[in-house]
């Protein structure tokens, strides 16, 4: 975030030139048509600090788009769901600096979001043992924690699975030194690996845990779900929203493998994420998102 400051020289501070008339009017109709939760908040400071109003002119309209979209009735989230929905960037709001500052500058309460934070814990999963379907094992807590609120409001399925369970794998958590943790916690528990499927990030790290947990137990890839991760993806490029650049590679991974078991469209966006340096991220499909896809079982 990039603060501007008007100083005079001898506070031996270099002023910051002052905004030309069109910069002025650009700011004043950015203002005007931001949502009056934002003004409000930020009590006045927007109008007097215009060059701040500008250098951060996407994030409060990210912001406002989505307060404009489904800020008022949508249900609270984890954080890196919340992040992608919001700004395209499932670690903004988590490792991000600049829309937390400019949130704290402005007086912004993160509750406005409706999100709540996760964080990783021993292997936590829900499962409904009396009934037959399939245990989704999701590297993310956020898609875990979406699912384990379906799955507590009754029988579903989607995207083409009937899902009774959600474990939260941990990233690379459920790998393990030698690919079997997760194997131990399911031997523990008595659920079949037979029964299970995998859903990570698409990047390359997310694709290596995958493999190692399938070569371990047995666990297939959630194609349905990697589909519907690649056409939101696809449509949030459409729009023009950057792609999020993937961390470090950890693990080796087979590339032409994992593209090998999905659909071709699902396939050609993958490959342009990983081309790209960039990742696929599981937040990319929402609660919302999920609830409008489920279809709702007796």
């Amino acid at each position: 975030l990039r603060l501007r400051r008007r100083t005079s020289e001898h506070q031996g501070l270099s002023p910051i030139p002052l905004l030309t008339d069109e910069q002025v009017a650009r700011a004043t109709r950015l203002l005007r048509r931001l949502d009056s939760r934002i003004v409000l908040a930020a009590d006045g400071y927007l109008a007097r600090n215009k060059g701040i109003l500008l250098d951060n002119e996407q994030i409060l309209l990210e912001l406002d788009a989505w307060l404009a979209e489904r800020g008022c009735d949508s249900d609270e989230v984890g954080v890196r769901e919340r992040s992608w929905e919001v700004f395209g960037d499932e670690k903004a709001l988590t490792e991000g600096d600049t829309p937390r500052l400019l949130f704290s500058i402005l007086g912004i309460d993160p509750s406005l979001l409706r999100y709540h934070e996760t964080s990783p814990n021993d292997f936590p999963f829900r499962y409904d043992a009396t009934r037959a379907g399939a245990v989704v094992v999701s590297e993310n807590q956020d898609m875990w924690d979406s699912l384990s609120r379906l799955i507590e409001k009754g029988p579903f399925r989607l995207f083409g699975v009937k899902v009774v369970g959600a474990i939260f794998g941990g990233g690379n958590f459920a790998r393990g030194d030698d690919g079997s943790a997760l194997a131990a916690f399911l031997a523990r528990r008595g659920i079949d690996p037979a029964r299970c499927l995998y859903v990570g990030d698409i990047d390359p790290a997310g694709i290596a845990i995958q493999q190692s947990v399938e070569d371990a137990c047995g666990i297939h890839p959630w194609t349905g779900m990697y589909a519907a991760m690649c056409a939101s993806h696809e449509a949030a490029h459409l729009a023009g929203r950057a792609m999020e650049p993937h961390a470090e590679q950890v693990g080796a991974y087979d590339r032409d493998r994992f593209l090998s078991v999905l659909d071709e469209r699902s396939a050609r966006e993958a490959a342009r994420a990983l081309d790209a340096h960039a990742r696929i991220p599981q937040e990319a499909v929402g609660l919302h998102d999920m609830e409008e896809a489920a279809v709702w079982l007796d």
